[in-house]
């Protein structure tokens, strides 16, 4: 069942892809100092918004490895110190 929504919701996206290329069809030319591109506008957009989502997970991934560098190194901290704790608890009390 999950199956056939997400088929379907594939399918709207590329009719929604379709549709946003049919409506912005005109050609614009883009002067990048050494080459001139001349393509339609939905290409332009489409790449603008998928750099957009290479760049954010880029910046995901390094935020994610740092986090997870610091988890391990908490977690190490915490076994140390729970270690610890066992082995004061087992060292009998003098009066």
């Amino acid at each position: 069942m999950m199956r056939f929504f997400m088929m379907i919701f594939y399918v709207l996206i590329m009719l929604v892809g379709v549709a946003f290329a049919a409506l912005n069809a005109g050609q614009v030319t883009l002067n990048l100092y050494f080459r001139t591109l001349n393509l339609p506008i939905s290409v332009y957009i489409i790449s603008a918004f998928g750099l957009g989502i290479i760049c954010g997970f880029v910046v995901f991934i390094g935020r994610y490895w740092g986090l997870r560098s610091k988890h391990r190194k908490l977690k190490h901290e915490l076994h140390v110190m729970e270690k610890e704790i066992k082995n004061l608890r087992s060292i009998p009390l003098k009066d």
